[in-house]
């Protein structure tokens, strides 16, 4: 994926799963929270296999699995746990939101924006959504669209860096530097260690002339 943008990647709430004793205790803390991505997959394919599974765990296992399956960049595997997970439990704006990030990076534009409106939907108050739906219009040319998401992000959180990173990248674009400059000096305010938003600020300085701030 063309990384012109900041595209948040998988949300990193923990669903958490509340387990009959079918499973062995070792899969169930596996699955939930394994450092290791591969150990992670091999439990929660142990928990999955279990017969009598509720469907509130077998969604939960399903999420699990494709975070695991997408840590280790095997998005076609992510995708079909998450749309298992999705099938099961409609409801839950992570399954959406991790999805959509997943098919965003397979390219697959318009069913990653559908995901993330629904994800928006669920929770309005999620900031994350809107910048991701900013990204994707970004990407598509959308301009105007993009905007508007990353505006709608900021007002939601106004300490998030993201949105004003990609807001600031935006302007930047189109040429409209007074407007650029406060978002991109928000963004690395808020996260001075982030290399993207230091790069996009010293390209703006870069354009504006000013070669030693660039520097």
């Amino acid at each position: 994926m063309n990384k012109y943008f900041c595209l948040l990647g998988l949300a990193a709430t923990l669903v958490v799963m509340h387990w009959s004793n079918m499973a062995s205790a070792d899969a169930r803390a596996d699955c939930l929270d394994a450092p290791d991505p591969a150990t992670r997959v091999a439990a929660c394919e142990i928990v999955l296999a279990e017969n009598g599974l509720s469907a509130r765990n077998a969604a939960t296992a399903y999420y699990n699995l494709g975070n695991a399956h997408a840590a280790i960049a095997n998005l076609e595997g992510a995708l079909e746990a998450f749309n298992e997970a999705v099938r099961i439990n409609p409801t839950v704006r992570d399954f959406f939101y991790n999805r959509g990030d997943v098919l965003a990076r397979l390219g697959q534009t318009e069913a990653a924006l559908a995901d993330l409106h629904e994800a928006a939907i669920i929770d309005p108050e999620d900031p994350r959504s809107l910048n991701n739906i900013g990204f994707l219009y970004a990407q598509s040319g959308d301009l105007d669209r993009a905007f508007r998401m990353f505006t709608r992000s900021i007002d939601l959180d106004p300490d998030y860096p993201n949105p004003y990173h990609n807001r600031g990248k935006l302007l930047r674009g189109v040429g409209n530097l007074d407007a650029a400059m406060p978002d991109l000096d928000r963004a690395v305010t808020l996260n001075p260690n982030n290399a993207s938003y230091l790069m996009e600020r010293g390209m703006a300085f870069g354009q504006s002339g000013d070669a030693a701030r660039a520097i």
